[in-house]
């Protein structure tokens, strides 16, 4: 019976899962689309929750609002404390209580805003320290954005745009709009709403101006991203035509190839799944 008890002990533990993940991030409720393209992504990397690694969820809402930052890193210190071999963080206020509380435990960013300009990393090409991961933001494409827009509502002459936060990319993306518009003859009118409670001030204002169309642009902070549904009602309320982000779907697919050191580890996770116990 002893033999029989080790074996069946032994078996346990080469099948058991090896790897822990820390998830943190908006829950299915709030974004189903998001965390469904995390799940597909591992799948595509071979990896099985239950078989090859346990996923701890944590959320950063509780139901459409926000959690406040002591609740997020809070989340974050709960994997380091149980051993969480990478933590994968999406949107702004997750990545930011990651790397606050995740201490050295590797970070791998989703849907990150602006990585440099929030301090994520030291640059896209080199991040450096223990945090990774993709971007959904450049200031590249606003250009693209208010010409769509422009062509949308022909002989609009003064279009709003709404932008989420300050920094690098902020101003980046509002002095590339500006040029597009400028060279239009079209007034462009920029408005910042960096909580949600500002919105309704900030879409008072636009009204004031007698704007005729809406340009959405998050550049930090992730309030567009946990007030869309109320961005859209609002932008409907006062009947502005809007172009803003499409939903943000990036996966983790390519987490396994975008570098060290997070990355890396996360491509380390899925080899070592597929090899022979040692």
């Amino acid at each position: 019976m002893g033999l029989v008890a080790c074996a069946s002990l032994a078996r346990a533990q080469s099948t058991a899962p090896r790897w822990r993940i820390g998830y943190l991030g908006p829950s299915a409720e709030t974004a189903p689309r998001l965390l469904a393209a995390f799940k597909d992504g591992l799948a595509a990397q071979g990896l099985v929750e239950g078989r090859d690694l346990v996923v701890e969820y944590r959320w950063t809402n509780a139901g459409t609002r926000m959690n406040d930052e002591a609740t997020l890193v809070a989340s974050a210190r709960e994997f380091v404390a149980k051993k969480a071999d990478v933590i994968v963080a999406s949107i702004d206020p997750a990545i930011f209580a990651a790397r606050k509380g995740g201490g050295t435990t590797p970070i791998v960013m989703l849907n990150a805003s602006d990585p440099v300009g929030l301090g994520f990393v030291a640059s896209l090409s080199r991040p450096g320290g223990n945090v990774t991961g993709l971007t959904n933001q450049s200031s590249d494409l606003v250009e693209k954005k208010l010409s769509v827009l422009l062509e949308a509502v022909p002989g609009a002459k003064r279009v709003a745009m709404l932008v989420s936060g300050p920094g690098k990319l902020r101003d980046d993306t509002v002095g590339r709009a500006r040029a597009v518009a400028s060279s239009g003859g079209i007034a462009l009118q920029v408005v910042e709403a960096t909580t949600a409670a500002a919105l309704d001030d900030a879409f008072a204002a636009m009204k004031r101006e007698r704007a005729e169309a809406l340009l959405v642009t998050d550049t930090g902070g992730g309030v567009f991203f946990t007030e869309r549904a109320r961005l859209s009602e609002l932008a409907l309320v006062h009947r502005f035509p809007r172009i803003g982000e499409r939903a943000m779907t990036l996966s983790i697919r390519r987490v396994g190839v975008i570098g060290e050191p997070a990355g890396s580890l996360l491509l380390s996770l899925r080899d070592a799944s597929s090899s022979p116990a040692a």
